[in-house]
């Protein structure tokens, strides 16, 4: 048996006729043009300023991470070796003729070398390819990969360049940032010609979202909320009555959504001090239902970020790359649960873009599956993922804007979030739309994407609020204990 794989061996590398060769000499010879190569020789070639490969030599080295990820890290790459040694030795030796038949079939031409086996299994492999394509026009397929994007653009009025370039680009979503807002008015002008677009070129229309945590977090700065660090002192009903404000303001003006409330706890020295409601895991987890309802009642969506919490990360993932270093037992206990109160009830859910060394040491969570997977089956949410700003991940990764767009849908990402620029945005709708004409992505999974989008559009403010069984009115509870009321004399009793 071993003579014969080496002779088969001998005759693959001879005659270069082997399909599965063959197609891996024509890779190498065209790297330059295929991506996936061009970034690993990117990576490798400059693999010391390259922040996912430094943070994995770091971990090796033991400069980063603790023993046993170490280890783990160690045994996976040694496994990985193992396995791509075996499967190249096996795929040499098993692929050829049956049992008793003669390993080298001839060839109509007399040679013992390659053959039509071969040929049909590079046939094969083509079919397969071909069948991994989908079944729609290009039409379509642009369409249906604008439709995945919330994407922010430049102006504060109906005649920014943005508006003629939506005539024809059908995005799933629109954001509007502070460099947008001027007033109510205004904005209210401007969310008006977004529809006006969509309806003279008879499309859907995009989804509205502005993000508005409270305070220096909000967008349109002089509407309420307040900051949810301020909030996080007083009552469950200030908490869900400056929601309830806020949605009513900006369905006002014609908003769907927004980015709020962040349900990170507000842990002493992390990322979302002075930003979170609290540093108390339990008082997040009230405060972050009351401000749902409050959203709800008003009649605007609300969007929880950032999962699964960045409480305890290194810094705001807006200034570099940042970690967090929990393990997944202590990331249920503190830093999940206000996601999991919720999670049944909103309907959208924004992804984080740092890097949890419980997840992925060296991959922000928003392209990583098994975050993904913990939201959706461990918290059992249905609604939309929504990526982390694709530029603060391909900042913090060393990937660019255009594949990390593609790994975030492949990760389990509904909406992608790219605030700015046009060129970066330009850039990821375009590799999103090879990933689908090529088959890397899964078309009915990408069209059940859009549709829970849809669901996203605000609604008319009803009674019917998350978590209050449909009363809409959560109990009076503080937020934080109150000092007890002292006693109050008996009123005197009127002489008789």
């Amino acid at each position: 048996m071993a003579a014969d794989g080496l002779r088969r061996l001998w005759a693959a590398l001879r005659g270069w006729v082997h399909p599965r060769l063959r197609r891996l000499w024509a890779a190498l010879r065209g790297w330059e043009a295929h991506p996936r190569l061009r970034r690993l020789w990117a990576a490798l070639r400059g693999w010391e300023a390259h922040p996912r490969l430094r943070r994995l030599w770091a971990v090796l080295r033991g400069q980063e991470g603790d023993p046993p990820q170490r280890r783990r890290l160690i045994a996976l790459l040694g496994g990985v070796l193992v396995l791509l040694a075996g499967g190249a030795v096996a795929l040499v030796v098993t692929t050829g003729g049956g049992d008793g038949g003669d390993p080298f079939p001839t060839l109509e031409a007399g040679s013992r070398f390659g053959g039509g086996e071969q040929r049909d299994a590079q046939e094969e492999d083509e079919a397969d390819e071909e069948d991994a394509r989908p079944d729609l026009s290009d039409e379509q397929i642009r369409r249906l990969a604008a439709g995945l994007f919330v994407v922010g653009f430049s102006g504060q009025d109906p005649t920014a360049s943005f508006f003629e370039r939506l005539q024809t680009r059908e995005w799933g979503a629109v954001l509007i940032d502070e460099t947008n807002y001027v007033d109510e008015e205004q904005v209210t002008t401007l969310v008006q010609q977004v529809r006006d677009v969509a309806r003279l070129r008879e499309g859907r229309r995009p989804i509205v979202i502005v993000p508005q945590e409270g305070g220096d977090q909000s967008a349109f700065g002089d509407l309420p909320p307040g900051g949810q660090g301020s909030l996080g002192s007083e009552s469950l009903e200030a908490v869900r009555r400056g929601a309830r404000s806020a949605a009513r303001a900006l369905a006002g003006v014609g908003v769907d959504a927004v980015l709020a409330p962040d349900a990170s706890v507000a842990t002493t020295g992390g990322a979302a001090e002075g930003r979170g409601f609290s540093d108390d895991p339990a008082r997040v987890v009230r405060a972050v239902r009351a401000s749902v309802t409050g959203w709800d009642e008003g009649g605007v969506t609300p969007i929880v970020n950032s999962f699964p919490g960045e409480g305890a990360a290194s810094q705001n993932p807006d200034l570099g790359p940042a970690t967090v270093g929990l393990d997944l037992q202590s990331l249920r206990d503190d830093s999940i649960r206000a996601f999991n109160a919720v999670s049944r009830d909103v309907r959208g859910i924004q992804m984080s873009a740092v890097l949890y060394s419980a997840l992925d040491v060296v991959t922000p969570a928003t392209l990583v599956p098994e975050a993904i997977a913990l939201l959706r089956d461990d918290l059992d949410f249905d609604g939309v993922v929504v990526s982390a700003n694709l530029l603060t991940t391909a900042a913090a990764g060393g990937g660019n804007v255009g594949d990390d767009a593609v790994e975030a849908l492949q990760a389990g990402c509904d909406l992608l979030y790219l605030p700015g620029g046009r060129e970066e945005q330009e850039v990821a709708y375009r590799a999103v739309v090879t990933a689908i004409r090529e088959g890397e992505l899964d078309v009915e999974r990408l069209q059940a994407s859009v549709e829970r989008i849809g669901e996203l559009r605000r609604r008319p403010a009803a009674g019917n609020a998350p978590g209050t069984g449909g009363g809409g009115v959560l109990p009076q509870e503080p937020l934080v204990p109150q000092p007890p009321v002292p006693p109050q004399a008996p009123a005197p009793v009127p002489p008789g």
